[in-house]
């Protein structure tokens, strides 16, 4: 009976934890705190409004950004990195399990603040349709990621995410592209971060991808078999 008990306790204790990956938080629009999205916001911006913004285009191999694929801190367990004409381009072999890997930091040195409300811009080619993660903050607690399905376009594409209300300050932010759901060489062109508290947005509509995708607490895509805790959307459930 107390060993039951101590179980249903730590059961209990699981749930109520933040949903936590390696080195982001996965958060939805329904949370109270940093409102994530792709949106069909109309937004006019100026070079004022822009906080952060890189161009990689013609970027040589010597100066490409800190990319970590699954397995280890360096290039090589299931992919590739290399410089490209048009970009830096981002070759999977083979799925992880994990979304988030690999993840390459393609835009940083740049602050947030809290409440604030802000559009990650990156222009990419991507080789085939698949669930995209765009992860935005700092290493430190301040960070975000919102995870949605893209389908490819055979060329490059400008994929938007709204952070609104950001939940907390984030000094050296970043912003992660993170790619491990998509077989073969994605193409990242240009990054850029958008104060949208001094352009001119006019609105905001939230397309809500509907999901049935479940993850382990590792972070690893698994099936309806699983037995456990698993997250579904950002939020965690028992699955029995």
């Amino acid at each position: 009976m107390i060993r039951a008990a101590m179980m249903l306790m730590i059961v209990a204790l699981l749930l109520l934890a933040p949903v936590s990956g390696k080195c982001q938080t996965t958060v939805t629009a329904e949370d109270s705190v940093t409102q994530i999205g792709v949106t069909t916001a109309e937004v006019e911006y100026s070079d004022a409004d822009i906080i952060a913004e890189k161009d990689w285009t013609g970027v040589e191999d010597d100066d490409l950004p800190w990319i970590q694929f699954a397995g280890e801190e360096s290039i090589g367990f299931n992919g590739s990195a290399a410089a490209d004409p048009e970009g830096i381009a981002i070759t999977v072999n083979e799925k992880s399990g994990l979304l988030w890997q690999p993840q390459a930091n393609v835009l940083e040195d740049f602050d947030l603040e809290a409440d604030g409300n802000y559009r990650v811009e990156v222009v990419a080619k991507l080789p085939c349709d698949g669930q995209l993660q765009i992860n935005l903050g700092d290493w430190n607690a301040n960070y975000f990621l919102y995870d949605f399905p893209v389908e490819a376009t055979g060329d490059f594409q400008v994929i938007t995410c709204d952070f609104l209300k950001y939940g907390g300050d984030a000094s050296n932010s970043h912003v992660l592209f993170q790619c491990g759901d998509f077989i073969g060489t994605s193409i990242v062109k240009s990054v850029k971060v958008i104060n949208l508290d001094t352009s001119g947005i006019k609105g905001v509509k939230y397309i809500k991808p509907a999901t049935s995708a479940i993850y382990n607490l590792n972070g690893q895509k698994v099936d309806a078999s699983y037995k456990g805790i698993v997250i579904r959307n950002g939020k965690k459930f028992l699955q029995k």
